[in-house]
């Protein structure tokens, strides 16, 4: 049996609009957001920093 990949952890990059993304299989990557909260108006809250530093992992 295979196990899913699933975020483990988000973190906020300072002074970005990008993430630190961690995996269940402890691989860490950074993904920069800011072309996806400029192109889609439903997240155009994400565009004030302190609410977009608010990001967790859900359910």
């Amino acid at each position: 049996m295979t196990s899913k990949l699933r975020i483990s952890a988000v973190k906020p990059v300072a002074g970005k609009h990008a993430l630190e993304i961690e995996w269940n299989n402890g691989e860490k990557h950074a993904v920069d957001l800011t072309d996806h909260i400029e192109s889609f108006p439903v997240l155009k809250p994400l565009s004030d920093l302190a609410h977009f530093c608010q990001a967790k992992v859900g359910e």
